[in-house]
């Protein structure tokens, strides 16, 4: 059909054959290659045998140019349209059968981890970095928060499940009951802010102190045909009610 393709190999200085001419794309990294082959990639030695076959393809962010592959991070697959996790070890974390994958960094006693988003039909789990699902792909929301209990870092989520909304901790255990109507955040900036439940009309405040984690009723200021505005220690929520 008149489309050209160039294939790569490589060569040693002597002529021999190292990795035959069938490549897409090679990349060396630190004494293996990293190559694609039929828009798939891949990982080969010296003696062109696979570390990691060519069933997948690897998201570098920029996916014009390929990255080596470091043995302390984490890729994401592609199969068929579908996403999953692959280690720097060409360990299949997270099987690609999912619509959405994000990685999500965070730090607690000066030691980072990372924790993998996924969507699959509209819902939302998330992954430990073994591959273990921490919270099941059941929610319709998922959003990472950050607060500072005992002034280091802990990381919830807000999340909304048929119709319901409530927060779960880092290990999927429930912390404020999946049982009220809406959640909003007034003070966005970064993942902090502050943030108030509702349930009917009465609105109640996220209160995360030293080691617990509860709501407190907010306090009705004014009322009109149309508004009620709330105040939450110094924090006021207006809500229309036309």
């Amino acid at each position: 059909n008149g489309y050209s393709h160039t294939l790569y190999g490589i060569l040693d200085t002597l002529g021999n054959t190292i990795l035959p001419c069938v490549y897409d794309r090679i990349l060396y990294c630190g004494g293996n290659f990293r190559v694609r082959l039929d828009g798939k990639d891949a990982v080969v030695n010296a003696k062109n045998e696979f570390l990691l076959r060519p069933d997948y393809s690897i998201e570098d962010g920029n996916y014009s140019d390929m990255n080596c592959l470091f043995p302390d991070r984490f890729y994401t697959i592609e199969s068929g349209n579908r996403k999953g996790v692959m280690n720097g070890k060409y360990e299949v974390i997270i099987q690609p059968e999912y619509h959405y994958v994000r990685t999500l960094w965070s730090k607690k006693q000066d030691k980072e981890s990372f924790t993998f988003q996924v969507q699959k039909n509209n819902k939302y789990g998330l992954f430990s970095s073994e591959g273990k699902q921490i919270i099941p792909v059941v929610y319709d929301e998922l959003w990472q928060i950050e607060s500072r209990l005992n002034k280091v870092s802990s990381y919830f989520f807000m999340v909304r499940h048929e119709g319901k909304a409530g927060m779960v901790d880092a290990d999927g255990k429930q912390v404020i009951p999946i049982a009220y109507d809406d959640y909003f955040d007034v003070r966005p900036y970064y993942n902090h802010g502050i943030y108030f439940f509702t349930k009917g009309l009465q609105f109640y405040g996220l209160d995360m102190k030293k080691d617990s984690v509860f709501l407190e009723e907010a306090s009705l200021q004014v009322v009109s045909d149309s508004t009620r505005i709330y105040e939450y220690h110094g924090e006021y929520l207006t809500l229309y009610t036309s």
